[in-house]
């Protein structure tokens, strides 16, 4: 994907990187299985990935350090230095991305504020990502070591749940403008948001005891260390299909 999107990245050597955003958001998205509104902050968070002005200004930055150390007297440095000497803007940005080689990557730097972000925000889609991801670490979802027994239609659905990119009265009430107190689950016990269908509706209980799933919170229902990832992963599913109305 990023062969497609951010070939010869190097040489745009320009501040506006906007063009490559949606296309790389777009493709993330549709390879987790979200909708399109998902929130970027915690789609990268729960990839590990960074966003791509990140990710291209660390390739620039690395191309030119390698143009310094190897073609130093060469015409393209001498052109590039001109550039700097003149103040273009293409001067402007290559002085710009030089001096972002002695510092942290701009990846590195762009997931620590993405993190603070999630910690400090009042959103309540936000709130209920760190109930169900507190520490903020890769979904074990999408990490290839030991979950190789869960089908893309099980991890899908578990990503679905984990991010709000579902059909939950909490998410669909939230388009239509209906207050959060009025968007009860069909049991009429409590709001139909992850946390009640996943662990507390009597509607879902006949499938917790199926699969032997006890759990007190979120975060350890999707702890790989609590369960099976693959009896979490198939158990979304199943709740997915539940209360696909």
């Amino acid at each position: 994907m990023n062969s497609a999107t951010l070939y010869s990245c190097e040489t745009w050597l320009t501040a506006n990187l906007r063009a490559a955003e949606t296309p790389y958001n777009s493709s993330l998205k549709q390879m987790l299985g979200v909708r399109s509104t998902t929130c970027n902050d915690l789609i990268y968070i729960e990839t590990g990935l960074s966003d791509v002005k990140s990710v291209i200004i660390d390739r620039q930055v690395k191309f030119l350090m390698k143009l310094r150390h190897h073609h130093q007297d060469g015409y393209i440095m001498k052109i590039l230095n001109i550039a700097i000497n003149v103040r273009s803007p293409m001067g402007l940005r290559v002085q710009y991305l030089t001096n972002l080689a002695t510092v942290t990557s701009n990846s590195t730097e762009f997931m620590m504020k993405v993190k603070t972000g999630v910690l400090q925000s009042q959103s309540s889609r936000r709130i209920t990502y760190l109930q169900i991801n507190p520490n903020l670490e890769v979904s074990p979802f999408l990490q290839t070591t030991g979950v190789t027994d869960i089908t893309e239609q099980c991890r899908i659905a578990s990503t679905r749940l984990r991010l709000g990119s579902h059909y939950l009265r909490v998410e669909t009430g939230r388009w239509s403008r209906i207050p959060l107190e009025h968007r009860l689950c069909q049991c009429q016990t409590g709001i139909q948001n992850e946390d009640h269908v996943l662990l507390r509706c009597p509607l879902s209980q006949t499938l917790r005891a199926r699969l032997n799933i006890h759990c007190n919170s979120l975060h350890e229902l999707f702890n790989d260390n609590y369960l099976n990832l693959s009896v979490t992963a198939e158990y979304c599913l199943l709740i997915m299909n539940l209360y696909r109305t």
